[in-house]
């Protein structure tokens, strides 16, 4: 397990947080792939 250092900019509204890179982060892929995973994790109800 790695601990990921980024420098992005992060907003967060009432419905959703955004998150923006630079474009030269060089974990982007590695974050968009751990997001990816979370969002296939049905929800609780």
């Amino acid at each position: 397990l790695r601990l990921l250092k980024i420098g992005a900019k992060i907003r967060v509204t009432v419905r959703k947080v955004w998150v923006s890179f630079t474009e030269s982060c060089p974990f982007k892929n590695i974050f968009n792939q751990a997001l990816d995973n979370i969002r296939k994790i049905p929800l609780r109800v």
